[in-house]
């Protein structure tokens, strides 16, 4: 698991390891580059990365969506919510 402290960081870290990573969780708010860019740059770089957003602000689900995202958890959210998003993400291929 690759861990980033905030978007740019998240980017960066991607470019680099881009081949090993099939998924990404992007919280909504981070510092220097908010999700909604993060995830813009992350699908630049590979349009076929999974990705879940998370957020603990009522109604950002629909921030993300327009970005392309497939899965949105609210926090705070289970581990059993993030292995089943996950799971679902990955049926779809």
């Amino acid at each position: 698991m690759l861990t980033a402290n905030d978007g740019a960081e998240a980017v960066a870290i991607f470019s680099q390891y881009k081949d090993d990573i099939r998924a990404a969780i992007v919280d909504v708010n981070m510092p220097i580059m908010n999700g909604p860019q993060t995830i813009k740059a992350l699908l630049r770089l590979n349009p076929k990365l999974k990705l879940i957003t998370i957020s603990g602000q009522a109604g950002s689900e629909n921030l993300v969506d327009r970005e392309g995202t497939v899965k949105f958890l609210q926090k705070p959210y289970t581990a059993e919510k993030l292995l089943t998003a996950l799971e679902e993400l990955f049926d779809q291929e």
